[in-house]
Formats: C-alpha cells, structure tokens, sequence
C-alpha cells in the first residue's frame, strides 16, 4: 500500500490532487506546527496573468507553536467578499467556473469561518469531489503518529500498514531515505510540472 500525507492547505494546488491519485491512501496533517506565509492560509492566483496572492488572514500574536488546526481566523479583516470578488473577477468567463461557482458562495458568501482547518478541510473535500478522487483521506487526529520529519513519515507507515510512502519534491530537504530502507520501507518523490 502507498501512503501519503500533506499539510492542510488553503486552496490547494493541482500536486496536491495528483498526490492523491498516486496513493491508496492519504493523511491530512492539521496537527502540525502552523508557519506563517505558508500555503496553509494562502496561494497565488492569476490576475490579469499576473501572480497575486489571497491570504486568509490568522491570528498568531504570542501563538508561535500553534498547530494549523489551532489557528484561527481574523474575521476582523473582510478577506472572504475579497477573496470572493477576486476570483469571480479574474476566472467568471473561464471555462469550467460554472462547477466551482456554487462552491465559491458557498465558501465566502453564505459562511462565516472562525479556524482555518475547517476552511481548508471544506476546499479541500470538496475539490476531491469534483475531481472525482476516489482515495480514502483520513486526518492526522484519527491515529497517534509521533516523531518529527523521517520519523513522522515512518510513523504513518507503521499506523496505516503502508509499504511506500510517496512525498512531495519540497520535502527532499528533511526526509533521510536511509531510515526508510532500515525500516523496510520504500520511499518516493512524487514530481509534479
């Protein structure tokens, strides 16, 4: 069995998807250490082909080892009518928006959201359903991993049962293939363009 696992992320791009696909099962990781200016509360869109950046705004004043499912949202700052008017402005004439429109209202229109897991987990869901993924996702908080970088990977292989764990290119700097193959597992980078 392929096992993978991903930080939570605000809207998602398409490797994490990919990375999905490649696994007969994948872990969302919420209970990890939050890093601001991550992907976990922003991504790029492309406005006008320029990049632009949508970032949920969080509150991490004296919160320095908050977990991502710790933090929570400054709705004090109108961020979800702007990510919303955004994204109908830049992508409303694109082929496919009619399939994500009632998503997006859903999202920033009809929802008030107080921590970001639960914003990313409703994209993140609901991506998988459009795109029609059949891989189990299960969450961090549903076993008791422990450990840090290779220990943590080598962890969720021991609670899920899995032979191979599959990562992402990024983590190519704190993953030693050397604890795997002591373990008598196989590791793989999943390469995404």
């Amino acid at each position: 069995m392929i096992v993978s696992a991903h930080q939570s992320n605000y809207l998602p791009y398409l490797g994490f998807f990919k990375k999905i696909i490649m696994s007969d099962l994948f872990i969302i990781m919420e209970n990890l250490q939050f890093e601001k200016k991550s992907w976990q509360n922003r991504n790029r869109i492309l406005n006008q082909g320029k990049e632009q950046w949508l970032s949920v705004p969080v509150l991490t004043k004296e919160k320095f080892l908050q977990t991502i499912k710790d933090v929570k949202i400054n709705n004090s700052i109108p961020w979800q009518n702007k990510h919303f008017k955004t994204i109908y402005l830049n992508y409303h004439k694109e082929p496919f928006y009619d399939e994500i429109k009632t998503y997006l209202e859903d999202c920033y229109l009809n929802r008030k959201w107080d921590t970001l897991y639960k914003l990313n987990r409703f994209w993140i869901i609901n991506f998988i359903k459009l795109l029609n993924i059949q891989t189990p996702i299960k969450w961090d908080n549903q076993y008791q991993f422990s450990g840090n970088k290779t220990d943590l990977l080598i962890s969720i292989c021991e609670n899920t049962g899995a032979k191979i764990y599959l990562s992402s290119p990024n983590s190519v700097n704190y993953i030693d293939d050397n604890i795997f193959k002591k373990n008598n597992l196989i590791h793989y980078y999943m390469y995404y363009n």
